[in-house]
C-alpha cells in the first residue's frame, strides 16, 4: 500500500549528487535507496535483506534527520563498527522506516557503498 504523498530525497556520494522524488510507502531506507540507485545503474547490495547481519547499508543522515530517528540498538550498533566511514550521524538503511517528514532530507552513501 502506498500513500499518496510524494517525497524528495537527495542522495550524495563523494563524486555524485542527485535529487530524485518518489511514493512514500511503509519501506525501508535500504529498500529505497536500492531502488533510486539501481535507476542511476548504481549498486548498494544491503546483503543481508534487512536482518542485521551486515553493514551494506550503511547510509550518513543530516545531523537534524538523525537526531528526528529512533535510538539505535545494540545490534544496529555492532553492526556499524565494522562498516568504513562511520560518522557521528551513521545508521544502517534496514533500520530505518520511511516517514512523511523525510520529505527534502539528505543521505550520503559512503564511497564504499556502491
Amino acid at each position: 500500500r502506498q500513500f499518496k504523498r510524494v517525497l524528495q530525497m537527495q542522495l550524495r556520494s563523494f563524486a555524485h549528487s542527485h535529487t530524485h522524488s518518489f511514493r512514500l510507502s511503509r519501506w525501508r531506507m535500504l529498500h529505497v535507496i536500492v531502488m533510486v540507485l539501481a535507476a542511476l545503474g548504481w549498486i548498494i547490495t544491503g546483503a543481508c535483506g534487512g536482518e542485521l547481519a551486515c553493514s551494506t547499508c550503511h547510509l550518513i543522515f543530516d545531523e537534524a534527520t538523525y537526531d528526528s530517528l529512533p535510538e539505535k540498538d545494540l545490534e544496529e550498533d555492532d553492526m556499524l563498527d565494522l562498516a568504513y566511514e562511520v560518522t557521528e550521524t551513521s545508521r544502517l538503511g534496514c533500520q530505518i522506516k520511511v516517514r512523511p517528514d523525510f520529505d527534502g532530507i539528505k543521505v550520503q552513501i559512503p564511497d564504499d557503498g556502491f
